[in-house]
């Protein structure tokens, strides 16, 4: 019998709102700011570690809250609304370069590291293994498809769009505004970092 090694599982588990806080929490006892900020954009934008990892700040209007990027593996768009304590945790970081999220050591975030900083704080938590960095991405997508009907959560997971609907996607991020609703709701996350809305 072969054993194909290397595939990655479809059906991946999704992060549960405690561990997601207890990951989350390790992040803000360690004083990272940085990496706290990214965890709770990643669960707002139901993003990939490779994806928010190469935001950057030409693509967040704080003004209406509106994030609208490309996928860095399709090119497809990518579009949220950001929430009051998105919003919030990224006014603090500095903005030394266009890409938003930079390690301790001074560099822009790439997919690896990402993944090895989601570990260290997964571990400190006593949070199990198989919990997995895209884990937020599909309790996002999950919850945003009970929160809204599925072509918003869609939208919001930067699927394609046929012809010249991608244009008008970018003009209008607050297409899944009920969709990244729906996510802070099930994630109680103006309880959880005391952010009014």
């Amino acid at each position: 019998m072969l054993e194909v090694r290397g595939v990655q599982v479809l059906d991946h588990k999704p992060i549960s709102p405690d561990n997601f806080w207890a990951i989350y929490d390790e992040a803000i006892k360690a004083g990272d700011k940085c990496f706290a900020a990214l965890l709770l954009v990643a669960l707002n934008n139901a993003s990939y570690s490779g994806e928010v990892a190469s935001i950057k700040w030409s693509e967040i209007d704080f003004q209406s809250g509106g994030f609208v990027s490309r996928r860095p593996k399709t090119g497809i768009s990518r579009i949220a609304m950001l929430w009051p304590a998105a919003l919030d945790a990224l006014k603090v970081l500095p903005k030394e370069d266009d890409q938003v999220f930079v390690t301790p050591a001074g560099r822009c975030y790439k997919v690896v590291a990402v993944r090895e900083r989601f570990n260290l704080y997964r571990a400190a938590a006593g949070v199990e293994k198989d919990v997995l960095f895209a884990a937020i991405r599909d309790a996002a997508h999950s919850v945003a498809m009970h929160g809204a009907d599925f072509a918003k959560s869609e939208l919001l997971l930067g699927h394609k769009l046929p012809g010249t609907a991608d244009c008008y996607l970018r003009r209008n991020p607050q297409l899944v505004k009920v969709a990244c609703e729906a996510i802070s709701k099930a994630f109680d996350v103006a309880g959880h970092t005391g952010t009014i809305r």
